[in-house]
């Protein structure tokens, strides 16, 4: 009766077959983060090049340019 009462020292217990799942688990939820990062990487990535451009095309504008002197000259 006592040996159906003690677990085979063999086989994992119930405690580190806990501690397995806990850690598949938790390495899916990580797998996840990443891939949601890497996506946002991929996302700023295409914001950063379109900022690039803006800054590229103001500063190809001319130096005395406002928005005062469009439309004066639009009035005019």
């Amino acid at each position: 009766m006592k040996q159906e009462l003690t677990q085979d020292e063999r086989l994992p217990s119930i405690v580190e077959i806990e501690k397995r799942l806990n850690l598949r688990k938790r390495v899916e939820f990580l797998g996840k983060v990443i891939e949601e990062f890497n996506a946002l990487i991929e996302d700023l990535k295409v914001l950063s090049k379109a900022y690039e451009r803006i800054l590229s095309n103001e500063t190809d504008l001319p130096q005395d340019f406002s928005l005062q002197k469009i439309s004066e000259n639009l009035i005019h």
